[in-house]
């Protein structure tokens, strides 16, 4: 017969092995568990760091691309801006070489070039037959031609003016800003001068009346047979085509196509006269203009913005544009662009491209403010830290979870083990 103790023991020894082996098997479930649930987090920060490397990447490549046509754009308006501009400049070339090559307008300055030799006064030039002959001629050509033709002037191989609209002007020898005019009379081809702030007193958009009036000249050689004798030219207002030409394919709220000189001064308006008005770059009075008054200079802050440059307008160097553009003078074909950024003569970042033109000594710029250009690029990229910010927080979230139910885990399974009593035995810890 078994005895009845021996039965009960080895019915308790089962039931310890049935037990430790239902905590085995639940210790390595629940491991496999507890492990899963503390790499929960790790899947969020790898995507985080994937991201990281794929949002450079693409950003990097974005950027590039976007730059490349900012560059294709800038170089194409920049080249339809001159085409534009030179079209017309010689339009104008046409006009005034037609005029003076008109068997009567040439007889009558060559006339009036003999009577320039007698050496008369100014008086007797200005009062003389041969210019209101030439007044006459001239008048059907007037009005017939564009409205910006706002009078002529004839000046003989010395520099001396021999017959203009305004009487001030008969009889002064190389007045300020007619160099161009003599460079026509010499070189024996017509030109378009550049704006130069007029000698005499002229009308200006305004209807005001003053010197220093910007004014061009469609100027062209007259010749007795082949030699030139003088030259004709037409004035023309700045104002009107010269700087609506410019513009004619600006983009955007803060592009624009301007042209300037060999010492950095503006020959065209600027599309920001309220701006530069407001930040001390012209006087702020009514029917103020800013061609011939601004310099195309770094202030090295952003006017705009508030800033407050450190040296006065006439020590401040040259934008970058403007000092490539005049010392390295590239032309139209081959533009100098830049696309990263640079200040312009408010201050303000902007991208742009800039051409010299060699027959006319002036260069052309367009330019656009960096914050336009690049508006599309900088919501993609806010975008993109944006996202990254909410992965990282769901990813702080997760681990924070993670430590949270770790935590409890082991509370638990430490009360398990406290209350595991198998009759005499106590179980002390799973295996």
């Amino acid at each position: 017969m078994v005895d009845s103790g021996d039965s009960k023991a080895k019915a308790r020894l089962t039931s310890i092995r049935k037990v430790r082996s239902i905590f085995a098997r639940g210790g390595r479930s629940a491991l496999s568990r507890s492990f899963v649930r503390r790499q929960l987090w790790v899947a969020p920060l790898l995507a985080i760091v994937g991201l990281v490397f794929a949002g450079t990447w693409v950003r990097s490549r974005t950027n590039d691309a976007m730059q490349q046509q900012h560059r294709d754009e800038l170089k194409t308006l920049l080249k339809a801006d001159v085409a534009a501009l030179e079209l017309w400049m010689d339009s104008e070339k046409d006009y005034v070489a037609a005029a003076s090559a008109d068997p009567e307008v040439r007889q009558a300055i060559i006339d009036l070039v003999a009577l320039g030799k007698a050496s008369p006064s100014n008086l007797e030039l200005a009062t003389s037959k041969v210019r209101a002959q030439i007044a006459s001629l001239l008048a059907p050509w007037f009005s017939d031609g564009a409205d910006e033709h706002r009078g002529y002037a004839v000046m003989d191989m010395s520099g001396r003016i021999l017959a203009a609209t305004e009487d001030n002007l008969v009889g002064l020898k190389s007045p300020t800003g007619y160099a161009d005019v003599m460079r026509a009379a010499e070189s024996g081809k017509p030109l378009v001068t550049r704006p130069f702030p007029s000698t005499a007193e002229l009308p200006d958009e305004f209807g005001r009346v003053s010197t220093e009036v910007p004014t061009m000249f469609a100027v062209a050689p007259v010749k007795d047979g082949d030699k030139p004798v003088a030259a004709l030219g037409f004035r023309i207002r700045p104002q009107d085509d010269f700087t609506t030409i410019l513009n004619v394919a600006r983009t955007g709220k803060t592009g624009e196509t301007y042209a300037f000189d060999k010492d950095g001064l503006l020959l065209s308006a600027s599309r920001f006269e309220d701006q530069l008005k407001e930040i001390g770059l012209m006087k702020d009075r009514p029917n103020e203009r800013s061609t011939l008054e601004v310099e195309i200079r770094d202030p090295g802050v952003d006017l705009v913005a508030g800033g407050r440059p450190a040296l006065s307008p006439s020590k401040r160097p040259l934008t970058r544009m403007a000092a490539d553009a005049i010392d390295r003078q590239p032309p139209v074909d081959d533009p100098g662009v830049d696309v990263v950024g640079y200040r312009d003569y408010r201050g303000v970042d902007v991208i742009g491209a800039w051409c010299w033109l060699p027959e006319y000594d002036f260069g052309v710029a367009t330019e656009v403010d960096t914050a336009e250009a690049f508006l599309p690029f900088n919501i993609l990229r806010s975008s993109f830290w944006t996202l990254i910010g909410l992965l990282a927080a769901g990813s702080l979230l997760l681990l924070g979870v993670t430590l949270v139910a770790r935590r409890m885990e082991r509370r638990m399974r430490e009360a398990v083990i406290a209350a595991g009593q198998l009759g005499q035995y106590a179980l002390e810890e799973k295996i």
